[in-house]
């Protein structure tokens, strides 16, 4: 199979699973339908409005206040912050709970325009270049905290749900505020793709990646409700379900966090020439990856100790957080880019 061959046919394999993903998605919630039928025509509507021409994104008001790539970051940036204070105060106020939830889709959804539309604006930047939105820094924290947001929102009726929506949106405002950070200061431009990620295997490595990523931070603020729910802080009946939802978001994130690896080893050997280098960063993907294992391990045992797993997830996710980006600060590599 030749290049072309392979990324076509990789091309077809994202399709396809993106659109099995989003199908029974969508059937297990109307909000979640509603929202990315919104989300497409706000981008389409973006998308439109530049007619082909890069400069309007200066020149129409909708695009340099609203829909371009860069203002539309900033936005979900704002009102992440916003919700954060809002679901803390939806303890104990329905209407501030109604509110933050409110204002988390939202930011979710200037989050995905932002991603959809910087993808159209580099093919305009980038002729002939055209790239997806998951090679820089701002970009991949930009999907992880829709991912991170998206999954809080979906399981945010359940038991002990408005706290876990609030300890969630707490850990994606810290990120939210590093992007507005990076878009005011021009770190978060586009830029062209550094020779290595010129590989269909960016679409598959990438997404599975932060997946996995969004699925262990959603199983620490769990983690953290359910610790928080045994010491009487929240309801003690709610412990249990929460134990049993850290155990799915781990395990859904350890089988994307797999397919990453796997693809990642993939993609090693058609760049490098062998699947495995022991560079920091793959070293510390392993690292990540025998930490969850032995938590899966764990929790399927007879006499799991849940209080343990729970902490366990929560101290989990500074491991995985490291492995993200620590390693890119203090430990440069082949992956220095990444």
């Amino acid at each position: 199979m030749n290049p072309a061959q392979l990324h076509g046919a990789l091309d077809a394999v994202c399709g396809l699973a993106v659109c099995a993903v989003l199908v029974d998605l969508i059937r297990r919630s109307r909000s979640l339908g509603a929202f990315l039928a919104i989300a497409a025509i706000a981008s389409l509507a973006a998308i439109a409005l530049y007619q082909g021409r890069i400069e309007r994104a200066e020149q129409i008001f909708l695009l340099k206040y609203f829909l371009a790539s860069q203002t539309s970051l900033l936005w979900m940036g704002l009102l992440y912050g916003l919700a954060m204070p809002a679901a803390w105060l939806g303890l104990r106020s329905p209407d501030a709970a109604r509110a933050a939830r409110a204002l988390a889709w939202v930011a979710t959804g200037a989050g995905l325009n932002s991603l959809v539309v910087r993808a159209y604006e580099a093919s305009l930047i980038l002729p002939g270049n055209a790239q997806l939105p998951l090679a820089s820094q701002s970009e991949v924290l930009a999907l992880l905290c829709i991912l991170s947001a998206l999954s809080a929102l979906l399981v945010a009726r359940r038991a002990a749900g408005e706290a876990l929506l609030a300890l969630s949106l707490s850990a994606v405002s810290g990120v939210a505020f590093w992007l507005i950070g990076a878009a005011l200061s021009g770190e978060a431009a586009i830029e062209p793709l550094a020779p290595a990620l010129h590989s269909p295997w960016l679409k598959l490595h990438v997404p599975t990646c932060l997946i996995g990523y969004g699925a262990f931070t959603l199983a620490a603020m769990t983690g953290l409700a359910a610790l928080l729910a045994r010491r009487g802080l929240l309801a003690r009946a709610a412990a249990a379900e929460l134990d049993a939802l850290c155990q799915r978001a781990i395990a859904t994130g350890f089988a994307f966090f797999t397919l990453s690896i796997v693809f990642g080893a993939l993609w090693a050997n058609e760049a490098w020439g062998s699947y495995w280098q022991w560079d920091p960063k793959e070293s510390w993907a392993l690292i990540v990856w025998l930490n969850y294992a032995a938590w899966l391990h764990q929790s399927l045992g007879r006499r799991a100790n849940h209080t343990l797993l729970a902490g366990w997830a929560v101290l989990g996710l500074a491991v995985t957080a490291f492995a993200f980006v620590g390693v890119n600060l203090l430990l440069p590599g082949l992956h220095s880019y990444a």
